[in-house]
């Protein structure tokens, strides 16, 4: 949780199970959501064109304004999501002055 008054973070829930990496988070701007962008490999899919072992990312909207840890786990939403080669990926999230949030789609170009 996101104490504006005081700018602290408090940890209510871990959502990794060892093959995710947070990419970037971004609280709505009534604080009442959590949005994160993650990545999660897959150990057994490979791209048959490159070799590469394949991804889901994806943007995910946590409800926070329940106070029970289990309930915002469960509340998890994708709201973008994509399976792809490692090539294009959701990365950084940010809270604009106009409330919306914004986020980094980064391209990787692997013949540089």
């Amino acid at each position: 949780r996101f104490n504006d008054a005081t700018g602290e973070t408090q940890v209510v829930l871990q959502d990794y199970d060892g093959g995710n990496h947070s990419l970037g988070c971004s609280f709505s701007s009534d604080s009442r959501y959590l949005y994160a962008s993650t990545m999660q490999f897959d150990s057994v899919a490979v791209d048959t064109v490159t070799g590469n072992t394949l991804q889901d990312n994806f943007i995910a909207r946590y409800y926070i304004g329940n106070p029970d840890s289990l309930a915002i786990l469960q509340s998890k939403f994708h709201l973008i999501e994509h399976n792809l080669a490692p090539t294009m990926l959701w990365s950084h999230l940010q809270l604009a002055p106009d409330g919306h949030i914004y986020a980094l789609r980064l391209v990787v170009d692997s013949t540089v």
